[in-house]
């Protein structure tokens, strides 16, 4: 892998709730912030936040295979799925046990030349997937995995808001009467219904064993299972109606569904499609919708693009 000054080395780490992804980038540094960022190599492992000691092996592995060592990392990008203040720090975090700071410390000791900026996952994969969509200004991403999140990429730019909430759709309350409690400590949430979590929960509701992920729910609807169908009807109704109630605020463009439920979009989007538009403010019935091209490595793609925005290096 070449090193020269003309060339950036980025890593863009995407941790999330049951798995994490690594991504080694490089950049020719002429080429500009809004384009020549190129996956040399990503790894995916089971996400232990705390396993520093597992991390490092996959990190340095990884770039031992391209000819990389640590000090030639320039920019390091963390998505994670926890709200992330403008400044970068941590406040909140529903699906996963993590600390940032320490999380920060142990990488700035690998990466001793690797300037570090943190963004939340789901805003991650929306800047890394507007990339990939430049005829759409305005884009709306939505994460389906464990929880939901969503993103809006405006000229370029992500959204984040003054607390590090904007985008936080999972948490929207779609079912006020929803005697269950989300994870954030309130009832009705969209994430309690449209994720992989809320698709366990229905199943389980139903007297169903608990699935060992959402495929094996989306699988047996579309094998004709009563109670999958019930639950992937619930998932779509109360996503299509999330997504009205964004779309009246925000006016995006594109709506752009990604996370790791989204490889299973065969199943719910033309319903999706087909409620939104019933929902829908009606100057915002005609967005469409569709399906992440970057898949579930939109996250490390937009970690690598935010670490060179956040670091005010401008590419051009």
């Amino acid at each position: 892998m070449t090193t020269s000054t003309d060339t950036l080395n980025i890593l863009g780490i995407d941790l999330g709730g049951t798995a994490t992804k690594v991504g080694l980038f490089r950049a020719d540094a002429s080429a500009g912030a809004t384009g020549g960022l190129e996956l040399v190599e990503r790894v995916d492992f089971t996400t232990a936040a705390h396993d520093f000691e597992r991390t490092e092996a996959e990190i340095l592995a990884l770039l031992s295979r391209h000819g990389c060592t640590p000090e030639d990392i320039g920019y390091l990008g963390i998505a994670v799925a926890a709200i992330i203040t403008p400044e970068g720090s941590q406040r909140f975090a529903t699906n996963i046990d993590f600390d940032l700071a320490e999380y920060r410390g142990f990488l700035e000791k690998l990466l001793p030349n690797a300037r570090i900026a943190a963004i939340n996952d789901a805003n991650a994969a929306a800047l890394g997937e507007a990339f990939c969509h430049d005829d759409y200004p305005e884009l709306l991403l939505v994460t389906l995995g464990t929880g939901i999140g969503a993103g809006f990429v405006h000229d370029g730019r992500v959204l984040v808001g003054l607390h590090g909430t904007a985008g936080e759709i999972g948490h929207l309350c779609v079912n006020p009467a929803e005697p269950d409690l989300c994870n954030c400590g309130r009832h009705g949430c969209l994430e309690q219904y449209s994720s992989a979590l809320g698709l366990a929960r229905m199943m389980v509701a139903a007297g169903r064993p608990r699935p060992e992920g959402a495929k094996e729910v989306f699988d047996a609807a579309a094998a004709g299972d009563p109670a999958a169908k019930e639950a992937v009807s619930t998932f779509s109704h109360m996503l299509a109606f999330g997504l009205a109630q964004i779309t009246c605020v925000l006016d995006p463009d594109l709506i752009v569904l990604g996370g790791g439920l989204s490889a299973s979009a065969d199943v719910f989007l033309d319903d999706v499609t087909r409620l939104y538009r019933e929902f829908a403010f009606r100057p915002c019935r005609d967005v469409p919708i569709g399906v992440a091209s970057l898949g579930n490595s939109a996250g490390i793609f937009g970690a690598a693009r935010f670490a060179l925005q956040a670091s005010d290096q401008e590419l051009s």
